[in-house]
């Protein structure tokens, strides 16, 4: 699967050559390098079954591919152009390195690609001036990922200070096989101490009291960040001739090369010196709580293939607070194989299955059926094989049992549980996209899982009770806000989760419904008041009527009872105003006079928000000839709120944004310009 590292990157890298070549050269269109999968399957389908059998699966794969570059290749091609053209006019024949790496980091051109590029424009790239960019946002990604562990500086061990460890300094790998021990304080040596910017020194006095050091020891029982676990935290408590306690803080573990780094700061003035001798003191509480959830990412794993199949791992993982798996798929995980796979973590769990750890000959593990490891994986020799279910010297006697098919076998060097009900719960609390073919599960294991389960049930009731209660109107939408709002910001089970944003969409349509009914009876009212104002303005002889109703700013409606009032009033003129709410506030339109002495113009005082202020008018052949012509009525009466219209001299309509205190102006600025004209 294309991906942005390893064999997946190369992959990639072919396609948007590919990608690139027929859309800028053959005036191809996006698809054209995914139709290509039928002809393929036609003349190699033969020879290489697979490609038939996953014919749709390419398909789709390559589609996407073309769709991401697509999106910019035509910008990022433009770019370089411009590029291009720019240093061949000063007469330079070598695109700058940064250049190259802003095409990589921000459009997705591979730098093999933009080599191409510049050699058919008589170009070079370079490239030693690209991967010093390269390497310069890694290290700003690595400082970044320091400064979030709280750590401030990046402890990196390179090629030049292991060689030197291993041959300067005569110091032997870490020992690290402590860390699969629990509960026990491991007596070590300090063999070095390091810092970045000094490099290894003898006392730890070298370095300012507030800088963090790293400290290598002889044999360690903490485990160093790998595998999607992250490092132990703790101290080493040093047994010194002192009255005051010497102590350091662990706030990070590293392995480089065989060298286990403890990155951390003194808690005491006292130095720490190379030969001194210290206990490790492991935060086990913490690494319980980092443990089931490493376990559980293993019985996920198995559970995610036994439920959809060819799935392969892209990444994983494992702290104290959750468990998170990356894993290939180009759709979401359908709600029921979600609420399967989540089952057969949880059956894992109740049938408190043992947990077994052995190292073996890589060769021999891979021998075993049914064992699950990463794609493109550099693996050691030998290597250690944890197995939920069944003793490891079981699967090796026997290693294609199809036994073992109902199996999590996986190859691991992380900490683990003895027994699954040692994780005491588990649910997945989140299932969502990351990149591109790549999906993304979020789970829970003990009080986590338990409290995310109680509190999923909890929200559930709620809005089921709220369902079955007589609350309605804007008491039920204030309430539905606020339950989606809760349920958004919890942690709790996504098939819970989807459950009860099923059942707040119900509420949600109820809601709509009964606005809509609202909406409709205040219509009905207004409308209906127009047409009283229009029989009474005839009856009384008045030459024209200025009113607003509570009609939504709606312009067909404002049309329709225009329509409706210059037929019972057909020598006057009429002009409505009406606000476009979010909302309608009162389920009663009924306008009221607004005070003016002609009694030509109403108003209702509280049923308008601030909004959009529509206004309609028509005038009758009669006043056209007066002079009170529509449009110019229409645009007269807006003008206030910097509003705009037009039409015809008998019919148009205006609107601009205002509110009640604008509204009432508009009423004011309309019958004033009417009143001028006809008297």
């Amino acid at each position: 699967t294309p991906s942005a590292e390893g064999r997946g990157y190369v992959l990639r890298r072919v396609l948007r050559r590919a990608v690139r070549y027929g859309q800028q050269f053959l005036g191809a269109k996006t698809g054209f390098f995914a139709a290509l999968v039928d002809p393929l399957v036609e003349q190699m389908g033969g020879t290489f079954p697979e490609i038939a059998e996953k014919k749709e699966a390419v398909r789709e794969v390559l589609m996407d591919e073309e769709k991401a570059f697509g999106a910019t290749l035509q910008k990022g091609i433009e770019v370089f152009r411009k590029s291009a053209e720019a240093l061949k006019a000063e007469g330079v024949e070598v695109v700058p390195g940064k250049d190259a790496f802003y095409l990589y980091d921000t459009m997705g051109f591979p730098v093999d690609l933009t080599e191409i590029m510049a050699q058919e424009m008589g170009l070079t790239v370079d490239v030693k001036g690209y991967e010093a960019c390269m390497q310069a946002a890694k290290n700003k990604s690595k400082e970044d990922r320091a400064n979030r562990s709280g750590v401030g500086k990046s402890f990196v061990l390179e090629a030049e200070e292991t060689d030197a460890l291993r041959t300067k300094m005569n110091v032997d790998p870490t020992n690290d096989d402590g860390k699969y021990e629990w509960k026990q304080g491991l007596k070590c040596t300090v063999r070095a101490i390091f810092c970045p910017e000094r490099g290894f020194v003898e006392n730890s006095s070298e370095v300012p009291d507030e800088e963090p050091v790293g400290i290598i020891l002889d044999k360690t029982s903490y485990y160093a960040e790998g595998g999607g676990q992250v490092a132990d935290l703790g101290r080493l408590r040093f047994n010194q001739m002192s009255s005051e306690d010497v102590s350091f803080e662990v706030q990070d573990c590293q392995s480089f090369g065989g060298y286990i780094l403890h990155v951390g700061k003194r808690l005491s003035k006292e130095p720490i010196t190379v030969g001194s001798e210290c206990f490790c003191e492991v935060d086990y509480i913490r690494r319980a709580k980092i443990a089931p959830n490493h376990t559980m990412t293993h019985v996920l794993n198995f559970a995610l293939k036994s439920a959809l199949g060819d799935i392969d791992q892209k990444g994983s993982l494992v702290d104290a607070s959750k468990l998170r798996f990356d894993f290939s798929s180009n759709k979401a995980v359908p709600p029921q194989d979600l609420k399967t796979i989540e089952l057969t973590v949880q059956s894992a769990i109740q049938r408190d299955l043992p947990v077994h750890a052995q190292v073996v000959p890589l060769a021999s593990a891979k021998q075993i059926h049914a064992l699950r490891a990463v794609f493109g994986e550099v693996y050691p020799d030998p290597v250690r094989v944890v197995s939920v279910g069944a003793p490891v010297d079981d699967l090796l006697a026997d290693p294609t049992a199809a036994a073992w098919g109902g199996l999590s076998i996986e190859l691991c060097g992380g900490t683990h549980l003895t027994r699954t009900a040692e994780a005491g719960a588990f649910c997945i609390v989140e299932e969502s996209a990351v990149a591109k073919g790549v999906r993304r599960i979020i789970g829970v294991t003990g009080d986590a899982a338990r409290e995310a389960l109680r509190m999923g049930e909890m929200l559930l009731k709620k809005v089921e009770t709220l369902a079955g209660s007589e609350v309605a109107g804007a008491e039920l939408e204030k309430e539905v806000a606020e339950l989606v709002k809760e349920v958004d910001g919890s942690s709790i089970s996504v098939l819970v989760k989807d459950d009860i944003r099923k059942e707040l969409g119900k509420l949600s349509e109820k809601i709509k419904k009964e606005s809509l009914k609202a909406k409709a009876e205040a219509v009905a009212a207004a409308s209906a008041e127009g047409e009283a104002q229009a029989q009474a303005a005839a009856n009384e002889g008045r030459p024209f009527i200025v009113t607003a109703l509570e009609l939504g700013g709606d312009g067909k409606l404002l049309t329709k009872v225009l329509t409706a009032m210059r037929k019972i009033f057909p020598a006057g003129s009429v002009l409505i105003i009406s606000v476009d709410d979010a909302k309608v506030r009162s389920r009663h339109s009924t306008s009221q006079p607004f005070s003016n002495s002609d009694s030509s113009t109403h108003f209702p005082p509280s049923n308008f928000q601030q909004g959009r202020v529509a206004v309609v008018a028509g005038v009758s052949d009669e006043h056209v000839e007066k002079g009170l012509k529509a449009d110019a009525w229409a645009r007269e009466a807006v003008k206030s709120i910097g509003g705009k219209g037009g039409g015809k001299p008998v019919a148009a309509q205006a609107q601009g944004a205002g509110s009640r205190d604008s509204v009432e102006q508009v009423h004011s600025d309309a019958a004033g310009f009417a009143s001028g004209i006809l008297g």
